[in-house]
């Protein structure tokens, strides 16, 4: 019971994880609105790293959705 309940945990956090690395450099990057430089190098940091950290999610979610 508690092992489900961790895996189901570490399920959403990765779920979390992949999806927000794709969505925050999009909240972000706005053509007309102002961005901080610092917001700005944090999304453009992420945005290139988002694909391998969503695949790397994607198999680890796999992963726990097979142990459940």
């Amino acid at each position: 019971m508690k092992t489900s309940r961790t895996i189901w945990i570490a399920l959403a956090a990765f779920a979390l994880a992949g999806f927000g690395s794709f969505m925050f450099p999009a909240f972000i990057i706005r053509p007309f609105a102002y961005q901080s430089p610092s917001g700005l190098w944090w999304a453009m940091a992420i945005r290139q790293r988002a694909p391998i950290v969503s695949l790397l999610c994607v198999v680890a979610c796999l992963i726990l959705v097979a142990l459940l």
